[in-house]
């Protein structure tokens, strides 16, 4: 189990907050709790203890921070756009469905929402538009981010794609140069 693990579980992070704290405190929380939270609590406890994991309230806050720096890898991706990527980010949702997009945009106010739906044309934009705005849930949200920003960074820069490669430049230089424009 690794500690991101650990952190998401709420009957381990109430096992290693009980931990934390001094024995007479422990038991005294232990004691009010119902048998069958008691039941559960005991042998996690004890597997701290056996494990020799110190009872210390800094190292479940530092997973907890690790768990929520985890649980959001690909935040901070698509805050922040620049105009190629924003062309790539386009061209990919070209090729899902408007539900995609859609989902896309309630997940929260993107500074460029505007230049997405205006690039996207009229008739995408319109289906996308008639899709009722639901935020995914957290771990969907996540999933798809991490999806997206992978087929972004895979995708070629719509620029250099529509450059002329070495060849044609070449190519080009060459019939002028013969005298064949």
């Amino acid at each position: 189990m690794t500690p991101v693990d650990i952190a998401m579980d709420p009957l381990r992070t109430a096992a290693m907050t009980l931990h934390a704290l001094p024995a007479r405190d422990r038991e005294w929380l232990l004691a009010r709790l119902v048998e069958r939270q008691r039941h559960l609590l005991r042998p996690l406890l004890q597997e701290l203890q056996d494990l020799g994991i110190p009872g210390d309230p800094g190292l479940l806050q530092a997973l907890q921070q690790q768990d929520a720096q985890a649980a959001t890898p690909e935040a901070a991706w698509p805050e922040t756009l620049g105009a190629a990527e924003l062309a790539r980010l386009v061209e990919v949702l070209a090729q899902e469905p408007p539900g995609l997009t859609r989902s896309l945009l309630a997940m929260r106010a993107w500074n460029w929402a505007p230049q997405l739906l205006a690039a996207i044309g009229a008739d995408r934009r319109r289906q996308v538009q008639e899709i009722p705005l639901r935020a995914p849930a957290p771990a969907l949200q996540a999933a798809i981010l991490q999806a997206l920003k992978a087929r972004c960074e895979s995708a070629p820069s719509p620029v250099a794609r529509n450059a002329p490669n070495r060849w044609q430049r070449a190519r080009s230089r060459l019939l002028r140069w013969g005298g064949r424009t």
